[in-house]
């Protein structure tokens, strides 16, 4: 039984979801006009969504024409049953805007560790062995985690996390065990 907030069944597609899903169902048969059809329907609304998650509008644009492209290769796998159209290609936008976010991120930014190495040359003491005291500053001043840094030098975490306790423990004066 549907409540009164909720009058008519789930499964009732609006207007928008109808001319959506026969847009996808046309565009999985390569129809052209069809994915223009989803384009007009919906790049305003992704648009805005990308932005707001991006922050910036031309990286948003950019992952705009991604999300189309991801559409066409991959409307024959929308299935109507499962969720609604605009629910899918949010998912989609979304997943591209994640994806961005991760691309933005440089893999290892040396200028920056650098100059984070020179700030602390004089903060911490000269009787660190040096790439101990190396791993905690990158740790605690490039603001890197372990694994980031373990990827960066190419070592197993575990010598890292080992060499960044080494470190905070000389700091502490606290014999190491």
């Amino acid at each position: 039984m549907n409540s009164p907030a909720f009058p008519f069944p789930r499964s009732q597609a609006t207007t928008t979801d109808a001319v959506l899903i026969e847009a996808l169902h046309a565009c999985a048969r390569r129809s052209v006009p069809a994915l223009r059809r989803i384009y007009d329907l919906t790049a305003p609304r992704l648009l805005g969504e990308l932005t707001q998650m991006l922050g910036d509008r031309q990286a948003a644009e950019a992952a705009l024409a991604d999300c189309y492209v991801h559409i066409w290769q991959q409307a024959a796998t929308f299935n109507p049953e499962r969720c609604r159209p605009g629910t899918w290609l949010l998912s989609i936008a979304r997943h591209h805007a994640i994806d961005s976010l991760r691309q933005q991120q440089p893999a290892t930014p040396w200028e920056e560790v650098d100059a984070a190495l020179r700030l602390t040359d004089t903060a911490l003491s000269e009787e660190f062995p040096l790439q101990e005291g190396r791993i905690l500053r990158l740790a605690y001043l490039s603001g890197r985690s372990p694994m980031e840094i373990a990827r960066a030098l190419d070592w197993p975490l575990r010598r890292v996390q080992e060499a960044i306790r080494r470190s905070l423990l000389a700091m502490l004066e606290v014999p190491a065990t």
